[in-house]
């Protein structure tokens, strides 16, 4: 939008109005308020402004008007500025960019029933149908209690099935098999199938909105999408294999693909039924959503995973036109810490890491400054850690929660974005498999794990092993997924004799194990405990992009740098009190020594 000219009274302004007005309403799909407030913004380079009439009678003139594009289409430009839909590792990406209408059918009712049939079955073919079934009472749920009933295509379609009242005015709806079968076997077994047409996908924990952004995104060649009348929606996958070894293959490829989302498990059978479309299901029809959407065929999708080994190029012109001060993948600070970038919090054994990543956690799920270093917005966390106990999180939390104040929509800010994980027995790629379903599930916009050498699963000072840990199996999770990864990690002993520590960037590689670690991560920071034996002091030091952040210290100033200590009235850190410097006596007393006068 910002791209576009502005209308110049005198210059054809209502004609370039109006152009920017259609592709709110109809290539971006936006409703009637989203579009309004967006062009009211674009309003403001207009010379002179429309009034706020104008502006409502231009948007209600893009609505009523007849477009030659499907709404929506602009969206998918927008899809491309967000990359291929394909992780490096060969799974589906859903969570980038704006959700995608799907190319909806027309159809309802009894229409549907046959649109789909004639559209996905042979006349000579084969089907089964029913609806007859068992009510399960204790989790509110119809089943089908037979094998159906088994006929040729132009016999259910030769007008005596559909209409027909037997499908009328019953709460369990109806279900058809997903394949052919064999003529006059009616087992409904998976050896009856006589084509291995399609594979069976549907997700029940999702709202259905989700649920049918992620089958649209995906990009599987889908034969149909069935609103099951319930909670979920079913979607038929064309592999058209010629057997059942090739079709048992591509299931597994299209279940494995679509993994992060967990597809219910129990589809994964040939002759499964699904939710037969334009029957009623009480009072709920079981609409046909779409048919043939997606890649045109299991070839075409498969040339279509094959991109996942292409990188798209950056040209120098896009590099020229970022607007850096705007950046909308910037978390926290001044682009200090963007989406899908990392940071590791070295310190030393027992000073209270994970109560300090548990305070920089909670601040940033309630949108608020961890000692002077702003959040974009308020994220969703998730906490992966192996070596506290309930009551250890606990007392981090409530002490953090009384430390900071948080009131009662704190709390309920908390309740939405924040989430625990407890994990003792993973490691390595399949602890990074783990943490990229929770990353997916919660919908995680930073993920801290506690600690990294408990997840490794490897020696960390081999500079091989961490590389591909690092850049091989978890870069491609904050790729896919734009999480900000937070390890937390702990100093080496340390060596006899002295113990400086250099330069803030010597500092760096503080941590135990490879140079790798430092070198993969955005920032380094680093807690240390201070010397001395009074009360413990601590400085917090930010090592390679501490100008970004924006840390303040206790006296409200930049720095990359601070002391702090732990709270008095419970697991809380705050800043330590300033030091005092007060000259000693004898360097008091001491003579000034005379300046003689020339």
């Amino acid at each position: 939008m910002s791209k576009c000219p502005p209308a110049i009274s005198g210059q054809g302004g209502h004609s370039t109005t109006f152009t920017v007005a259609v592709a709110l309403v109809n290539g971006f799909a936006f409703d009637q308020e989203q579009a309004l407030s967006l062009l009211r913004e674009y309003n403001a380079t207009c010379q002179p402004p429309w009034s706020e009439r104008d502006l409502q009678h231009k948007i209600n003139s893009a609505i009523k008007t007849p477009h030659n594009k499907p709404r929506g289409h602009l969206l998918e430009d927008i899809n491309d500025q967000w990359r291929s839909c394909i992780s490096p590792t060969g799974k589906f990406i859903a969570n980038r960019g704006l959700a995608q209408p799907i190319k909806k059918t027309e159809s309802a009712g009894y229409d549907s029933t046959i649109k789909l049939i004639q559209t996905l079955f042979k006349p000579d073919e084969w089907i089964c149908i029913t609806n007859s079934a068992t009510h399960d009472e204790v989790h509110d749920k119809w089943q089908p209690n037979c094998a159906g009933t088994f006929m040729p295509v132009s016999k259910w379609l030769n007008g005596k099935y559909f209409p027909w009242s037997i499908w009328e005015g019953k709460p369990q709806g109806a279900w058809i098999r997903i394949n052919p079968m064999l003529p006059d076997r009616y087992d409904g077994n998976e050896s009856s199938v006589a084509a291995w047409r399609h594979v069976l996908i549907e997700f029940d924990d999702k709202p259905k909105e989700e649920q049918l952004d992620i089958i649209n995104r995906s990009k599987l060649p889908i034969a149909a999408v069935i609103d099951s009348g319930g909670r979920s929606v079913h979607a038929w996958v064309k592999v058209d294999a010629a057997n059942k070894e090739q079709w048992s293959s591509r299931r597994d490829a299209v279940y494995q693909y679509m993994s992060d989302y967990s597809p219910c498990a129990a589809n994964k059978n040939a002759s499964r039924f699904s939710r037969l479309a334009g029957i009623m299901r009480g009072d709920v029809e079981q609409k046909l959503i779409a048919l043939n959407i997606g890649s045109l065929n299991w070839e075409a999708f498969e040339e279509h995973l094959a991109t996942k080994d292409l990188i798209e190029p950056k040209k120098p012109s896009q590099l020229m036109d970022y607007d850096t001060e705007n950046d909308p993948n910037s978390m926290f600070g001044n682009r200090w810490l963007c989406r899908g970038g990392s940071m590791t919090i070295v310190g030393q054994s027992g000073v209270g890491k994970s109560a300090f990543a548990m305070q920089f956690g909670l601040m940033a799920a309630t949108g608020r400054a961890f000692f002077g270093i702003s959040v974009k917005d308020p994220l969703r966390v998730a906490f992966i850690q192996a070596e506290n106990d309930m009551g250890d999180m606990a007392e981090a939390f409530q002490g953090v929660i009384a430390g900071m104040k948080f009131g009662q929509h704190d709390m309920e800010t908390l309740e939405k974005n924040v989430r625990f994980y407890d994990e003792q027995t993973k490691t390595g790629e399949e602890f990074v498999a783990l943490a990229r379903k929770i990353i997916v599930q919660h919908k995680a916009q930073l993920v801290i794990v506690d600690p990294l050498l408990a997840y490794a699963g490897n020696d960390i000072s081999e500079q091989s092993f961490m590389s591909s840990f690092l850049r091989n199996q978890i870069n491609p999770v904050l790729s896919d997924t734009g999480a900000i990864w937070v390890w937390l990690h702990h100093m080496p002993k340390p060596p006899r004799g002295d113990q400086s520590t250099g330069t803030i960037s010597d500092l760096a590689y503080a941590g135990a194990g490879s140079a790798d670690l430092t070198n993969w991560s955005r920032e380094v920071a680093v807690l240390k405990r201070e010397e001395g034996d009074g009360t413990p002091t601590f400085t917090f030091t930010l090592t390679k992009r501490g100008k970004r952040a924006g840390m303040v210290n206790n006296d409200g100033e930049p720095s990359k740098s601070i002391r702090l200590s732990h709270g008095d009235s419970g697991i809380v850190w705050e800043y330590a009190a300033k030091k005092m410097f007060v000259a000693n006596r004898e360097q008091t007393n001491k003579k000034q020594p005379k300046i003689l006068k020339p």
